[in-house]
């Protein structure tokens, strides 16, 4: 290896896994199988639940030396990249290699597509489904942040996705009724009317042909093959794979689309299962294992080593300045405040208890008990 061609192992910061998967989040996840496939022992992963690390405050992310490169589009750019200045230590990182230009533009109109529609699906799974969101995505999200994160932060994720899902027509309005009628339940015995179960399987219903229309496009893809387009996956089989298994490894209460995918789908299920035990098998161990192949770690302060921060700059420092010069004005102001007001106002009350009673101020008091009865 050259001298100047970066040595170190490339760092890979990626949200928690669950579910038996490396992430929970379809890109988190895509990368990591496409990093196993491409470049195997020569990355780690770093489970991180703090995206503001990030340089843009968004996972996955990938450091290797002094480069930082976010999103899952640059990522595999940037490994590509690695390959063709170093054929000898990067020999398969670019597993879209062998396509022809026809196909790799059809590959990016597709990955395009699978990022849109498979990943409303996805989402609606994890956030829009009201079961789901208390009973497995809350609880993951909960079990991975510190205090105080842990209690507005998961709030504040879902809320992110509502927009889209709703705009997508994938966002499930019967969420906000049960939490009223539930809220009302606890405050008054009064019977409450609950949502009719028709709306619910008409619901449902919406639901699911939204879905099973969106999965016979990519079914139709595949058709019989074990990969899209050769003998070997491409980064599209990769980010198929990863939204297929993030819809059927969960274990959801509320699984129509889970019980969808397996029932009406098995070609896509099975194409994930193959992707992911291609990347992931025995002699490529996910997270908790003690394997060294992908060696996850997940930091006590969950932040990038201090040399590979993004560096701010005097404008950033400015402003950081003026907002802690702002809140100590702030806490300086409420302490002259009490000092100043609330020190006489405590003294005269303690000098009105300490004053005896005159025998005026008695007789007025039963004088005025004796009208009012």
């Amino acid at each position: 290896m050259s001298q100047d061609t970066p040595s170190k192992k490339l760092a890979l910061y990626v949200w928690p896994g669950q579910w038996g998967l490396p992430s929970f989040d379809p890109f988190c996840l895509a990368t990591v199988l496409y990093l196993q496939l491409a470049i195997p022992e020569q990355f780690t992963v770093t489970e991180c639940a703090n995206p503001d690390v990030s340089p843009n405050g968004q996972l996955p992310f990938l450091v290797h030396d002094e480069q930082v490169v976010v999103s899952f589009p640059s990522i595999i750019k940037y490994v590509v990249g690695l390959g063709n200045s170093d054929p000898l230590t990067y020999p398969n990182a670019n597993l879209d290699g062998s396509l022809e230009q026809l196909e790799k533009a059809q590959k990016q109109a597709w990955c395009a597509h699978v990022k849109s529609n498979l990943g409303d699906l996805v989402y609606h799974m994890l956030y829009s489904v009201h079961e789901n969101w208390v009973e497995v995505t809350h609880p993951a999200l909960v079990s991975m942040l510190p205090v105080p994160q842990r209690y507005y932060v998961p709030d504040r994720i879902r809320s992110l996705y509502k927009p889209r899902l709703e705009t997508s027509g994938l966002w499930s309005h019967l969420v906000n009724e049960k939490n009223i009628e539930k809220n009302i339940k606890s405050q008054s015995p009064k019977p409450t009317l609950r949502t009719p179960v028709f709306t619910q399987v008409f619901e449902q219903e919406k639901f699911a042909e939204k879905a099973r229309s969106t999965l016979s496009i990519y079914q139709r893809l595949l058709g019989g093959k074990d990969f899209v387009y050769q003998d070997f996956p491409t980064s599209l089989d990769v980010l198929l794979a990863a939204h297929i298994l993030l819809l059927v490894k969960p274990p959801y209460p509320s699984a129509v689309l889970k019980d969808l995918v397996k029932d009406c789908f098995p070609t896509l299920a099975l194409h994930a299962q193959r992707i992911y035990e291609r990347a992931i098998g025995p002699s490529h161990p996910v997270a908790g294992t003690k394997h060294d192949t992908i060696s996850f770690e997940i930091p006590t302060s969950s932040k990038v080593p201090e040399s590979k921060r993004k560096i701010k700059s005097p404008e950033d420092i400015y402003h950081d300045r003026m907002r802690w010069a702002f809140f100590g004005l702030s806490i300086g102001s409420l302490v002259a405040y009490l000092v100043v007001v609330g020190a006489p106002v405590l003294k005269q009350l303690r000098l009105a208890q300490a004053q005896p009673r005159s025998a005026n101020d008695i007789g007025v008091d039963l004088e005025d008990d004796v009208l009012s009865s």
